[in-house]
């Protein structure tokens, strides 16, 4: 074959390839800009969250009418009960008809799973305890694959302390209540040791949360503490997306699931 024939051949698979991709890419923007859009005036946020739409291609919801996964963000907001947090809301098998495929709109939309997480890094979970230079870590592994653990090493400078000390904790769900108790302490006097339990004791009632459902699980990793709780077999705006404020009413346009 000749190399001027190949040429055109390749470069005509690439535009073939390449053009599906565009429209499918540009679909999937819309939507993530029409759900972010949404999102932002039907629950009144300061600014628009960011927002993914999972599947690949996004166009194949066109023919199976499931998009797979809507990831919703929002970072530094104010979460009622707990104060700044960063938020995740995760839509899974999101049930949408062609027309509401193409749009974006995702209110009124049946899904199997929406899963909201709060996430508190040093600088949240220090300002709850009075630790400013608070730092969260893996209580055993700090590498970027360590798996989720259910225990943390905190480490910064308490009130009244003029060095830094780190407190191992155990996060658990108790009833509606999240704890965080001490179990070893390091770099800590033994005559100041019920200080630092102390300063490290925390407890948080997960129902003034602004949240649905209970925290139903809290864990730490990549340096950041996280409550999740999950919703199943729900209507998207029966409850706000993002847990930012007291629990309010349906959110405009909700109703009957979307035919």
């Amino acid at each position: 074959m000749k190399p001027s024939l190949l040429r055109r051949l390749l470069l005509s698979a690439v535009v073939l390839l390449a053009v599906p991709w565009a429209v499918d890419t540009g679909a999937a923007v819309h939507a993530e800009r029409r759900i972010s859009g949404e999102i932002r005036t039907d629950e009144d946020l300061d600014q628009s969250p960011r927002v993914t739409v999972g599947g690949l291609p996004y166009l194949g919801a066109l023919v199976t009418h499931v998009v797979p996964m809507v990831v919703v963000e929002a970072g530094d907001v104010q979460v009622e009960g707990i104060g700044t947090a960063n938020l995740r809301t995760e839509i899974r098998d999101l049930e949408l008809p062609r027309d509401r495929v193409l749009s974006g709109g995702i209110t009124g939309a049946p899904a199997s799973v929406i899963a909201r997480t709060v996430r508190l890094d040093g600088v949240a979970l220090g300002t709850r305890i009075g630790v400013t230079d608070l730092d969260i870590a893996h209580p055993t592994d700090i590498s970027p694959a360590a798996q989720p653990a259910t225990e943390a090493r905190l480490t910064g400078t308490p009130p009244g302390f003029d060095r830094p000390v780190t407190v191992y904790v155990r996060l658990r769900i108790k009833g509606p209540d999240l704890t965080m108790t001490p179990y070893r302490l390091v770099g800590v006097p033994e005559d100041r040791a019920d200080e630092i339990r102390s300063i490290f004791t925390w407890r948080l009632r997960t129902e003034d949360l602004p949240l649905p459902t209970r925290v139903d699980k809290v864990f730490c990793s990549g340096g950041s503490i996280y409550l999740e709780s999950r919703q199943r077999n729900v209507v998207v705006g029966e409850t706000p997306i993002l847990p930012v404020g007291p629990e309010r009413e349906a959110l405009p346009g909700t109703g009957a699931p979307l035919t």
